[in-house]
């Protein structure tokens, strides 16, 4: 059976925080055990790489394996919605092609700031 977008965007959506190592490298370790608990709650889904994601300091492959991560530790019914936050509009559309392509739900864009 189909999910309508109205019932995908239903409920509670956490913003997924971007742990880092004392060497400032992502600690995917500790995402996947974040992802792991969350998994298991009530939780509708989550916003990857939005504030509370270090958007703005991570590079774009650095954005890209967090949304990986995201996506292969939520639960089946969970969804995904990834900040987007470029100035040029072609940089933001290739993001969202990319995380569309990795699986992502939807796409929360930022204007740009000038």
């Amino acid at each position: 059976m189909k999910v309508s977008t109205k019932e995908k965007l239903q409920g509670i959506f956490a913003p997924v925080v971007t742990p880092f190592k004392d060497n400032e490298d992502i600690d995917i370790v500790v995402l996947r055990h974040n992802l792991a608990m969350y998994a298991r709650t009530s939780l509708r889904g989550y916003l990857a790489c939005g504030s509370n994601g270090e958007n703005k300091s991570l590079s774009e492959s650095e954005k890209l394996n967090v949304v990986e991560t995201v996506l292969a530790g939520k639960h089946p019914e969970q969804t995904v919605v990834v900040g987007v936050m470029y100035e040029a509009e072609r940089h933001a559309e290739r993001f969202i092609a990319a995380v569309a392509d990795l699986g992502a739900d939807f796409a929360l864009v930022q204007s740009p700031s000038y």
